[in-house]
C-alpha cells in the first residue's frame, strides 16, 4: 500500500508539473505577443511623429509663403496697380506671377 501511495503522489506531482509547464508556455507566448504589438504600435507611433514633422514643416513653409503673397498683395502688385519702382520691370509681370504662386499655395493646401 506504501508503495502504491508513494507511485500516486509521483503521478499527481507529474500532472502537477506537466500542468504548471503548460501554463508557464502560455503565459510565456502571451508575454511575447503583447511585447511584439508594443514594438509595432512603437514603430506606428514613430511612423505618425515623422509624418506629423514633415507636415508641420511644410504647413510653416506654406504659412510663410501665404505672408509673402499677401505683402505682395498689398503691394498692390496682384492687382495691377504700382506704387513703388520696379527697376524697369512692368508692374505687369509681377500680377500673373503672384497670381500663379497664389493658385498654387491653394492648390498645395488641398492635397
Amino acid at each position: 500500500m506504501a508503495a502504491e501511495e508513494v507511485l500516486q503522489g509521483a503521478d499527481h506531482y507529474k500532472s502537477e508539473i506537466e500542468r504548471l509547464t503548460r501554463e508557464l508556455s502560455e503565459t510565456t507566448h502571451e508575454k511575447i505577443q503583447a511585447a511584439e504589438y508594443g514594438l509595432v504600435v512603437l514603430e506606428e507611433k514613430l511612423t505618425l511623429k515623422q509624418q506629423y514633422d514633415e507636415l508641420e514643416a511644410e504647413y510653416d513653409g506654406l504659412k510663410q509663403e501665404l505672408e509673402q503673397l499677401k505683402e505682395g498683395s498689398n503691394l498692390g502688385f496682384v492687382q495691377g496697380t504700382y506704387t513703388g519702382a520696379t527697376d524697369g520691370l512692368c508692374v505687369h509681370t509681377y500680377a500673373p506671377l503672384l497670381a500663379l504662386r497664389f493658385r498654387l499655395f491653394l492648390y498645395r493646401l488641398r492635397m
